[in-house]
């Protein structure tokens, strides 16, 4: 068309955490008494540890996940066939 011009959008930079920054502030109670019990259960430093990484190692990381469920499941299957 003539007369418009297109813009480049810039994508945010992505910055990966490090260990300087700050842990976000602790959830506040929540009145749920359901709410509240899961909540007690939730390790927060391993959702700390994830969120460092990038987006990439995250990636990586369900994909490494994924090969070792491939792996047990099929280690299950040898191990049903030898026992029937």
């Amino acid at each position: 068309m003539h007369g418009v011009r297109s813009r480049r959008v810039q994508s945010p930079r992505l910055v990966p955490r490090s260990e300087s920054c700050p842990a976000p502030p602790a959830l506040p109670p929540h009145p749920d008494p359901v709410v509240k019990a899961y909540l007690r259960d939730v390790d927060r430093t391993l959702l700390r540890e994830n969120l460092r990484r990038t987006p990439t190692q995250r990636v990586q990381n369900l994909m490494a996940l994924q090969v070792l469920y491939e792996e047990a499941r099929r280690a299950g299957r040898v191990l049903r066939r030898e026992e029937g």
